[in-house]
This record gives C-alpha cells, structure tokens and sequence, in this order.
C-alpha cells in the first residue's frame, strides 16, 4: 500500500486564541503525507486572518458564510483529496504521534473506520475520557454490528473528533445536513450515522491522542435551555439507524429510550437552572412532553434501565407535576 494521506478538516469560527496552536499540532506530526484544510465559517474574530497567515503548502483555506459546525465539516469534507479524514475542533490539538499511529493500524487492518480516545484539558489538569474497551478491539463485517450497537445505545462513540473515515465513505453520503444545520448539539451523532453502518470494517484504540480543551465559552459546555430540541433531534435520526438494524428488539428500544429520557432529564436541569421566567421553563417542559418521536419512543417503555434518581424525576415529568420535578432537582443540586 502506498503510503497513505491524511486530510485533516478543521472547521474555524472565532478561534484566535487557539488556532495556531491546533495547526501547528498538525504540522508538527511525525507523519508528513497530510492536507490540513481550514474552513473558515464566517469569522467575526481575527480568526481568517490567522488561516491566512500559514504559509505551509500542506495549510488549504476556504473562506465561507455561516452556516454552522455540522454544514462546515460537510463542506470540508468536499474539498478534500486525502484516503483518509479526520476532524479537529479548532480549539484543540492533537498528540504528534497521531497520524503516523493511525497510519500503521490502517495498512495492517485494511480498515474503513479508526475510533481513538481522547482527553479532557484544562488550565489546571488533563483527564483521560472513560472507553467503551479498556484493550484494542477490531471490528470485521461480521463484527460491525456489535460496534453499531455499542455506538447506537451510550455517548462514548459519538465524537466525529475521535474517529478517522474512509474520505469515500464520507463522500457517499447523501443526508440532507441543511434540516439540522440550525441544531447547535448532537451533530456529531447525526455526521457519524452513515459511516459507522457502511464501515466493513473498524478499529477501536482506547490509547488518547486527542486533547479537547475544555474551556467556558465552547459550545459543548455551555448549556443552553432548548438543547433538547437538538438532542430530540438527532436521537430521532438516529432512532431510525436503529430500527433498521438487525439488533433493533424490545431490549435495545428500552435501552435507546433510557439514554434519550437519560438526556432529557439532563436538559431539564439545565432548563430549571436557567435564568428565565417559570413561565418559559414550564413552556419547553411541554414541548417536551408533546414530542411526537418522544412520545413513540416510551410508548412500549421499560424503565428498569434508568437509576432510582432519573426514573423518580422522569415518572413526575412525564405526568407534568412540574413543580416537584423543580423542587426535587433544585432539593439534588444543593
């Protein structure tokens, strides 16, 4: 096999202060076969002027409206011209031993998809993220199913970030991105669907070579009071991956409906901690309960796999005693 080029996509929005450092972490690899292509979605910031700054040949940069993260990866996946790609969040960087890692498990495995772990850094520390397998795992066509399901039913695969992709596979995919474009969570969930059920063949490292920066302006942790409407809807197309699967049962629907409930919970904390009028929180605590594909995915519900805690606070929510379901979290969050 010749030797393989890595396209690594960047979406850039308003990132001056850690843009270089995620492109130099690039650059910097011991791996030299690589196009890096900044996408830069309508900086406000002196963001496009520091994509422009990069004089190394292997740096491509287009500039474009705002369209959002999802639509600027999708973007970036047009221009590239690489075997192989990976995303990186402009406000992170990457081990330099990545792409060279990557390189040699995919000439040995011959595979479509690799999934990494990753850490979480801080000012103050580095924490590794909790896998799904604690040692190297390969999935083959006969296989894949049980890496679907895996990824279908917890929150450990999701990352887009976290994953390497057959450029092909990425190319044929023909979902319309536009319908969740105004979503601002879940669109890593919604951009791995097609390529995780038309792998053939995945590896699994639980080794982190990623490093996401955790810092308070991110969209990730910023909580905002209708991510639930995100959530919903990316759970709902990935809802349909499920039911079309071959481990789709009364067992993996129940276990779906916990993680969805499991989240939703979450975003009525979030909702509740909001510093808006009650009127407004009890407004989205309906619009939840009035959900159409919330209200199909409990319908057959069994709530055995929720925690005593969640499945207290589920039971009042869903019968909208919303004012215990207030008075309970607040009562949990002291």
């Amino acid at each position: 096999m010749e030797k393989i080029k890595f396209s690594v996509l960047i979406p850039v929005y308003n990132c001056e202060n850690y843009l270089s450092n995620c492109v130099e972490s690039v650059l910097n690899q011991d791996y030299e076969n690589v196009e890096i292509i900044l996408a830069d979605d309508g900086s406000t910031d002196r963001t496009a002027e520091i994509c422009d700054s990069f004089t190394d040949e292997r740096v491509k940069v287009y500039h474009k409206k705002n369209e959002g993260p999802l639509l600027t990866r999708v973007f970036a996946v047009l221009k590239a011209t690489g075997d192989y790609c990976l995303f990186v969040d402009c406000d992170d960087y990457l081990d330099k031993c990545y792409l060279n890692r990557l390189s040699g498990i995919i000439k040995k495995e011959k595979c479509d998809m690799v999934i990494c772990s990753f850490r979480r850094v801080s000012a103050d520390e580095a924490t590794e993220a909790a896998t799904p397998w604690a040692e190297e795992k390969v999935f083959d066509k006969k296989e894949m199913d049980t890496f679907r399901k895996e990824f279908l039913l917890n929150n450990y695969l999701n990352s887009m970030c976290t994953k390497t992709i057959r450029t092909e596979i990425l190319k044929a995919d023909t979902t319309d991105f536009s319908r969740f474009a105004q979503y601002k969570h879940g669109e890593d969930l919604i951009q791995s669907l097609y390529p995780v059920f038309n792998s053939k063949k995945a590896v699994y490292i639980p080794e982190c070579w990623y490093n996401y920066r955790v810092n308070d302006a991110s969209i990730t942790h910023t909580a905002k009071p209708d991510r639930y409407k995100s959530i919903l809807a990316a759970r709902e197309q990935a809802f349909s991956y499920l039911k079309n699967s071959s481990f789709y049962n009364e067992e993996t629907h129940c276990r779906y409906a916990a993680l969805v409930v499991k989240s939703l919970m979450s975003c009525v904390k979030s909702i509740i901690k909001a510093d808006i009028p009650q009127t407004e929180k009890i407004a989205f605590f309906d619009d939840i309960n009035d959900n159409d594909f919330y209200n199909e995915l409990i319908e057959s519900y069994d709530d055995s796999f929720l925690d005593t805690k969640t499945k207290v606070i589920y039971k009042l929510f869903k019968i909208r005693s919303y004012k215990t379901v207030i008075s309970l979290i607040s009562h949990f969050s002291r």
